[in-house]
């Protein structure tokens, strides 16, 4: 089963809605020209972003073609650790749990910080190791299907990763509190559980988000040596007596 295929579940679709609400608070904030999503799922939610050119890059690289036998033009069939994207060319990145399904996250983030212009924004979402999840996987670690099989970060690794790449960090939220269980009916109602640990245990959300800014260079440019010398020798004045004939 495929990342895209889980988020149809009933499990995957309480995870999707989640999701959905958490990122399009942000996006409606965002402005540019350019954005690119790596991801999986529906993108129906990317039109609550007022970013007009929108690109996305699948996690599955099995996504059907549509009716016509042609993919959306805005669709990017690459691996996202090597992007066919110019640097410095797009505002918002978002990773939606391309971190979590690949096997070098460390290089999908330093792609995601090469395309990004500076002081644009990447959002990483995905699922949270230190979290009942976290738990889950560990419990499920010889079942090779999804989510289980998926690399789960702690945000504090993450923090850590995008500041040596030169990000700022601005936001950070987990959400979805409950337990993965597969019911529908024990899901609603364990839903309780979402207002009370949000309050008493934060920290503990099965998905988190990071928002994040890429810096801008203040690097200062220096003159040249030879400028300075070529100043003095100009202001040198002359104090030896002349002689008066």
């Amino acid at each position: 089963m495929s990342l895209t295929h889980w988020f149809n579940t009933p499990l995957g679709q309480f995870v999707k809605q989640a999701e959905t609400t958490l990122l399009t608070v942000h996006l409606q904030n965002l402005f540019g020209y350019h954005l690119l999503l790596i991801g999986a799922g529906n993108t129906e939610w990317l039109e609550t972003s007022r970013i007009p050119h929108r690109l996305f890059v699948p996690v599955d690289k099995d996504l059907p073609i549509d009716s016509n036998g042609q993919q959306n033009e805005s669709l990017i069939q690459a691996d996202a650790a090597y992007l066919p994207i110019a640097t410095d060319s797009v505002d918002t990145v978002i990773l939606q749990h391309a971190l979590d399904f690949s096997g070098n996250p460390h290089q999908v983030l330093r792609e995601a910080e090469r395309v990004l212009m500076p002081g644009g924004r990447i959002l990483v979402c995905g699922f949270n190791a230190r979290s009942l999840w976290g738990l889950s996987r560990v419990m499920h670690f010889k079942q090779a299907h999804v989510p289980w099989n998926g690399k789960f970060q702690s945000t504090s690794r993450l923090k850590d990763w995008l500041s040596l790449l030169g990000f700022e960090m601005e936001f950070q939220q987990k959400v979805f509190f409950r337990p993965p269980f597969k019911s529908e009916n024990l899901l609603n109602k364990l839903e309780f559980m979402e207002r009370v640990c949000a309050k008493i245990l934060p920290f503990s959300g099965g998905i988190y988000l990071l928002v994040a800014k890429k810096k801008v260079s203040n690097l200062i440019p220096i003159k040249p040596r030879w400028q300075a010398r070529r100043n003095k020798v100009s202001g040198w004045v002359d104090t030896a007596p002349r002689s008066k004939d």
